[in-house]
């Protein structure tokens, strides 16, 4: 007990000014290099199909990284802590960095290798996905062993959307297949359609996972 109290507060605050001052020496060092080439092929791709992107990072040290290996005007913006007052798992870096891109948490998505920044992300209310140590998180609504993971997953949800409130013939019926992202709309509105034959409810469970949670016929005789 007496070592934990040997230093005053003073000293404390020497102690992380000197780490700090050492990590930032270190982080001197770095260079484009030292970017996985999976991480920025990705970028580059994310970029090239006009997602915007974002930094959310609870460090003060985050536009020193990104400007070592080449990234310092990248992104569309960045959240970093010197910016916010409450480190992950709040949510405030990312709702920032939401706020700063100009969407809302719903229509984004955050990809977090540490379990506070999943938990951070769902507590705001964004779509969280898993790398590396966060991978095995249950609050991750989908994992990636790779970044370059998101892009199959990207091209998955283009091709449900190119399905959204279109009709089908099937056996003599005429479809309808209407695509959710987990937001409900009213379902009265399709319900009382009498044009239709079927409509196939499709919801998401979890990012970009479509299944089947509603099949209604209506008074064409489908049961």
């Amino acid at each position: 007990g007496e070592k934990k109290n040997a230093y005053t507060a003073e000293q404390k605050k020497a102690f992380a000014e000197e780490k700090n001052a050492i990590y930032r020496g270190y982080l001197q060092t770095m260079t484009p290099a030292d970017l996985d080439k999976d991480v920025r092929c990705t970028l580059l791709k994310l970029r090239a199909d006009g997602h915007k992107l974002a930094v959310g990072s609870s460090s003060k040290n985050a536009p020193l990284i990104l400007e070592r290996i080449g990234l310092g005007s990248f992104f569309d913006a960045v959240a970093d802590g010197t910016q916010i007052t409450h480190s992950k798992p709040d949510p405030e870096v990312f709702l920032l960095a939401a706020k700063l891109l100009g969407v809302k948490p719903d229509a984004a998505l955050v990809v977090e290798d540490a379990e506070a920044g999943i938990q951070a992300a769902k507590a705001g209310g964004f779509c969280a996905a898993g790398i590396g140590p966060a991978a095995n998180s249950l609050f991750a609504d989908f994992r990636l062993q790779k970044l370059s993971d998101l892009l199959k997953r990207l091209r998955e949800r283009t091709e449900f959307c190119s399905a959204i409130d279109k009709e089908y013939a099937v056996g003599g019926c005429t479809c309808r297949v209407v695509l959710y992202f987990g937001v409900a709309k009213p379902l009265l509105e399709l319900l009382q359609r009498d044009d239709l034959a079927v409509a196939f409810f499709l919801f998401f469970s979890g990012f970009f996972t479509p299944s089947v949670e509603l099949l209604v016929g209506d008074a064409a005789g489908l049961d």
